[in-house]
């Protein structure tokens, strides 16, 4: 089983050699052609800027078992390049679902006052 979590994968930003849509496109051939379960969970997509780079997207996401999405704006990011989301979930990662008050305040006065943090 393969499974690619979290968000800033599905995209060509950053180029198709590092971790892009060429990279998601070959792990996910992979996994499938040695029969393995591919599990796309809470996954951000965008932005896409060229047409290899959709092709890629989709494809790898076609090959999925499973997928699940972040947030709703990514499954319609998703939608308006032509991918199929009928039957995917939107189930955002712990960080996308926290509520902003169970996040506590940074106190930036410690960092002051500690010797080895300020020099950090």
């Amino acid at each position: 089983m393969l499974i690619i979590p979290g968000t800033g994968l599905l995209t060509d930003a950053y180029g198709f050699v590092s971790w892009g849509s060429y990279s998601m496109f070959k792990w996910s051939l992979m996994a499938k052609v040695c029969r393995c379960k591919l599990l796309f969970v809470s996954v951000g997509a965008g932005p896409i800027y060229g047409a290899l780079g959709r092709c890629f997207v989709k494809s790898a996401l076609s090959f999925a078992d499973f997928r699940s999405y972040r947030d709703k704006s990514t499954m319609q990011y998703l939608k308006g390049i032509g991918f199929r989301t009928d039957n995917d979930r939107v189930y955002p990662d712990l960080v996308f679902s926290l509520p902003e008050a169970a996040i506590p305040k940074q106190d930036n006065t410690k960092k002051a006052a500690d010797p080895l943090l300020a020099s950090a």
